[in-house]
């Protein structure tokens, strides 16, 4: 996306296998000592000769969530001369110790994330929520205030949110698409059936036989619920069997994705923590009316109306939110999945991110228009 701008050079390391930890830390370091050999044979040599010898070193470090990998470029920033800018997605921005999520309930991480943010020139959260937000939809007994100011109180590095963005020339609306008036759809990995709300959308679907639920991304529900507390919330293990209208897509790719969305009237979210919610976005730009939770900045990325915003997730709330649903053709308003298809373009696409990040890297401008409701 930054390749138009600048010469881009992306380091991406296999961090998930967590017992390589230490080797790609002191791998990570070798190459910004070779940054900084760079650095400095160019100061003695002079830009022209060093680049006809190929010596290179950042400008500017951007690095998609915290943690591990970031420590080393916030110590040698300095050193090299390069600013250091950090996006926050969400699992890096909270903590929720009751549903297993969040890097900064653990201890360590969260120290090694106060380090990298601490030492940033800049972070850009892809929503307000990220930099902080008192949690009504879901709240931790431990930690009602989310987000990385919560979290940090004294943090004071600069901030500017920027949304995640899309395709417009993929992900669009079609109207001559037939489009089935009570198709709901979802978006979902493998291990989110919880934090996504897609247990409770479920658990909730045997009452609203009128509509039909497609979940993208899993193949079936794991064998029991990953509710951490089964008693205090509907769950799988109340269902005697799955619901008839309950339909599973597995891995799609993004050609069928789009055409998932494209034949769906809903996009349900109703997540019990969301950084910003990519998948939303893509069919919202396809013409699915979104129906959200009202966690984080689920509202106002999607600008739903207020008779689609879940407000408690629990299953009698749910119910009357489905059996609201307007999903006959006569009741139906069909202009508002064009409304919807426009504002997803209007606020979320490629060229917006990358012009934001620009600036905001550059020059730390930093411009954050009010959102309008496309209802």
């Amino acid at each position: 996306m930054l390749s138009d701008s600048f010469e881009v050079r992306a380091q991406i390391y296999p961090w998930a296998t967590k017992w390589k930890t230490p080797f790609l830390l002191l791998r990570q370091a070798a190459v910004f000592k070779m940054f900084l050999a760079s650095r400095m044979l160019s100061a003695l040599l002079g830009r022209k000769l060093a680049q006809q010898l190929g010596l290179w070193h950042p400008e500017y470090v951007i690095i998609s969530f915290p943690g591990f990998w970031s420590v080393w470029p916030v110590f040698f920033k300095h050193l090299i001369g390069c600013r250091v800018h950090i996006i926050l997605n969400g699992t890096d921005s909270c903590a929720f110790p009751e549903l297993g999520y969040g890097d900064l309930r653990k201890p360590h991480l969260k120290r090694i994330i106060g380090y990298s943010l601490r030492g940033a020139d800049g972070l850009m959260p892809v929503s307000k929520s990220l930099l902080y937000h008192e949690s009504t939809y879901y709240a931790s007994s431990t930690f009602p205030s989310q987000g990385v100011r919560a979290h940090f109180p004294k943090l004071s590095t600069p901030a500017c949110v920027i949304p995640n963005g899309i395709d417009p020339d993929f992900w669009n609306i079609r109207p001559d698409f037939p489009r089935t008036p009570n198709r709901v759809i979802t978006v979902l990995g493998p291990g989110q059936t919880f934090l996504k709300g897609v247990e409770l959308m479920v658990a909730a679907a045997s009452n609203a036989p009128h509509l039909e639920f497609y979940i993208a991304g899993i193949d079936e529900l794991p064998s029991h619920s990953q509710s951490p507390h089964l008693a205090e919330n509907p769950t799988l293990a109340h269902l005697p069997s799955l619901p008839t209208n309950v339909h599973f897509l597995g891995r799609c790719t993004p050609l069928e994705l789009r055409q998932h969305y494209r034949s769906s009237q809903y996009y349900f979210q109703l997540s019990y923590f969301e950084g910003f919610g990519v998948a939303l976005v893509e069919a919202m730009a396809c013409g699915c009316i979104p129906v959200v939770s009202t966690a984080c900045s689920l509202p106002e990325t999607s600008g739903a109306r207020p008779e689609h915003l879940l407000q408690q997730p629990d299953l009698e709330t749910v119910n009357k939110l489905l059996t609201d649903l307007p999903t006959s053709t006569a009741d139906l308003d069909r202009t508002l999945n064009v409304k919807v298809s426009a504002f997803a373009h209007e606020n979320y696409t490629f060229a917006q991110r990358k012009e934001a990040i620009e600036k905001f890297i550059v020059r730390q401008e930093c411009r954050n228009p009010s959102v309008t409701s496309p209802s």
